[in-house]
């Protein structure tokens, strides 16, 4: 067991100087504290991240290869927990909004609350006031899914073993994942690898001068999975996107998720294409597939309507929370400010408070 403490929303910062010598990168806990271990989920680019995917591979460490003789264990020193976060138990309604990397805030935060609605039933006292949550992701291709699937799958399933056991529990769970082409959600263009790490700790020394640091030795395992995305410089333009506009169909903003009938997979150019290839006879619009409980869509979201939905539902004060590229940031922060303004929040309307809470995308 992890003998550090967290919260959901924080990270740490991770160094293993006989990995990567006199460098630390920041990192966000995936798991819970109630899961018994610390977990991470890392995507392999250049430098530091590079090096410890690469540590992990000569030691065969990943899923579905022999695991190495070599048991040596590696010293990490880790540094935190650090970011604050008003507990998101206390409102009515939470919309967590996600693109790329940013699931990786966002996904805690929601297990969080389920973990409350599970524990409930058998508590004295009430654990969590939240009634609906929202789970919205912005991905670039259908195999990035893969990084977090099994989590959001056992989430749903929490919930309906919860309606199953207590039949009057009113609560509910909405996922959409948009697949886009947006190159924005990242950083670098050139193939990557995403590996899930689990650190099984076996001995930990606080530092009583510096409370916030503290030495952990553990045997670096990577135990769940790995998936790779690989992403080809490529610019979508009217020859390389799809449909009778020539132009790329997963780029289009979805305003009304409900409007959305039609299955269809994109065939634009790049990573995102490739991902998802579509057959001839395809229609070229925006598609929605229902997988195993979430919905799954080539395009956009739109922020301010999917706030706006979840606000028009809220019977107390909601939460936004949103981890990601700067120009989702940007909408979902403007599209909080003016439905609070068209909502005349505080003004005499009774109209219910909305918490805003936006966490840097990066380092």
């Amino acid at each position: 067991d992890p003998l550090i403490n967290w919260k959901p929303g924080q990270h740490v910062f991770l160094s293993c100087h006989s990995v990567v010598p006199l460098q630390s990168h920041p990192f966000t806990v995936m798991s819970l504290p109630s899961d018994n271990k610390i977990e991470f989920l890392v995507r392999a680019e250049k430098g530091g991240t590079r090096r410890f995917f690469q540590f992990a591979t000569k030691r065969g460490a990943l899923l579905g290869e022999t695991q190495s003789s070599d048991n040596r264990k590696r010293t990490v020193f880790i540094e935190g927990p650090y970011g604050s976060l008003r507990p998101l138990r206390q409102f009515d309604s939470v919309i967590l909004l996600a693109g790329g990397m940013g699931c990786t805030y966002t996904l805690p935060l929601m297990r969080d609350i389920v973990q409350a609605w599970k524990q409930e039933p058998q508590s004295s006292m009430r654990l969590a006031a939240t009634k609906r949550i929202r789970f919205v992701w912005v991905i670039k291709s259908r195999s990035q899914l893969s990084w977090v699937e099994s989590e959001l799958q056992s989430v749903l399933q929490d919930l309906q073993n919860l309606r199953q056991q207590h039949p009057h529990v009113d609560k509910e769970i909405e996922m959409s994942i948009y697949l886009t082409c947006d190159e924005a959600l990242e950083k670098f263009t050139r193939p990557t690898t995403t590996m899930t790490a689990q650190r099984n700790f076996t001995e930990i020394t606080r530092n009583e001068d510096i409370d916030e640091k503290k030495t952990v030795e553990t045997e670096i395992v990577v135990v769940r999975s790995v998936s790779s995305s690989t992403s080809e410089s490529s610019v979508i333009n009217e020859r390389s996107g799809c449909g009778v506009t020539r132009k790329c169909c997963c780029t289009t903003t979805i305003e009304n998720e409900d409007d959305v009938s039609f299955i269809q997979k994109c065939n634009c150019s790049g990573a995102a294409g490739k991902a998802a290839p579509s057959t001839p006879s395809s229609p070229s619009t925006t598609s929605l597939v229902d997988m195993k409980g979430f919905k799954t869509m080539t395009g956009r979201p739109h922020p301010r309507s999917i706030i706006h939905h979840v606000l028009e539902q809220a019977e107390g004060e909601s939460a936004v929370v949103v981890c990601g590229p700067r120009g989702l940031a940007a909408d979902v922060r403007q599209s909080v400010v003016s439905l609070s303004d068209e909502r005349a929040v505080h003004k005499g309307t009774g109209a219910q408070g909305i918490y805003l809470h936006v966490e840097n995308f990066g380092w």
